[in-house]
């Protein structure tokens, strides 16, 4: 049976589904819930060549931090789809304070139910979301390469093992992270590249990873 929808956002959040109602009260001074609006920023706008007014799908979008980043440094249109409807009210109010409500939609949905119906974006961003909604990262970025042009981008802001984990240890939540020469190899499993960077952190042409 498909979880519900309350289950997979309580679960994104590490919560009981019925303390859901006092999520938006326990994150009302947050507005980056995760993500690095600052660095994918940077990273798309020093490694990828992209037209000036990029179309940009940012799933799992939250409060839209990632969105509002992109639309007002950069000039990009950005789609945000998230499930959790009171965080995509305040991505909506706060792209309207920052004047960039043209720029910017927002929409509840299951990400996964939508990549065959979509247009192709030239970026899809998944930060902070999690490669297990999805299963590893090669099943993470089978799913997610649906939503960009041949050419497009992926940014992916996620982390990997220093150490494997023990036999018999759990860590729910982070059954499908790996080394990270493994999480390079899924990665790349289906024939992306990643972008250089000047940074010099992990090269980022069709999938840019921040990490």
């Amino acid at each position: 049976m498909e979880r519900q929808t309350h289950e997979l956002v309580a679960e994104a959040f590490g919560a009981a589904p019925e303390l859901l109602p006092l999520l938006p009260a326990l994150f009302a001074d947050f507005t980056a819930l995760g993500g690095w609006p600052d660095k994918v920023a940077t990273i798309l706008r020093e490694s990828a060549q992209l037209p000036q007014e990029a179309a940009v799908v940012d799933l799992g979008c939250g409060k839209g931090a990632v969105s509002l980043v992109l639309a007002a440094e950069l000039g990009y249109r950005v789609t945000g789809f998230d499930l959790f409807e009171p965080f995509l009210e305040d991505a909506a109010s706060g792209a309207r304070a920052a004047g960039v409500h043209h720029l910017c939609s927002f929409e509840v949905a299951d990400i996964r139910d939508r990549a065959e119906a979509v247009a192709a974006f030239d970026v899809a961003i998944f930060a902070a979301v999690g490669a297990g909604l999805y299963g590893d990262y090669s099943d993470c970025i089978a799913a997610i390469r649906r939503w960009t042009r041949p050419d497009g981008y992926i940014v992916i802001s996620d982390g990997f093992l220093k150490q494997p984990i023990p036999p018999g240890a759990k860590f729910p939540g982070y059954g499908y992270y790996e080394r990270h020469d493994e999480a390079l190899h899924q990665l790349t499993a289906h024939g992306d590249a990643f972008a250089e960077g000047s940074r010099g952190s992990l090269r980022l042409t069709r999938s840019i990873v921040s990490s």
